[in-house]
This record gives C-alpha cells, sequence and structure tokens, in this order.
C-alpha cells in the first residue's frame, strides 16, 4: 500500500513538473537553465527520501 501510495505520488509529480516546464519554457529558457537545475534538484531530493522510507 505505501508503494501504490509513492508511486501515485510520483506520477503526480511527474505531471505536474512537466506540465509547469512545458507551461513556463520560455521563461525557463531565459533563466539559463537554472530553473531547471532548481526543480531537478529538488526531485532528486524528494525522490531520494522517499527510497530511504521504503
Amino acid at each position: 500500500m505505501l508503494f501504490f501510495l509513492c508511486s501515485f505520488y510520483l506520477f503526480i509529480y511527474f505531471y505536474l513538473f512537466f506540465f509547469v516546464v512545458f507551461s513556463l519554457a520560455q521563461d525557463l529558457i531565459l533563466l539559463n537553465y537554472s530553473g531547471l537545475l532548481y526543480y531537478y534538484g529538488h526531485f532528486l531530493k524528494i525522490y531520494i527520501e522517499l527510497n530511504k522510507q521504503i
């Protein structure tokens, strides 16, 4: 059950992540990829924390 909840959470997170990236693509390009690196690092941190809990 916990694994299912984590998978569902990751699915929602990925969906929101890509939605934000594609909807704000021009703004992220203006940020010189710093925005993408920040979001990617934020996701990696959450993913590592979830793996520790499992």
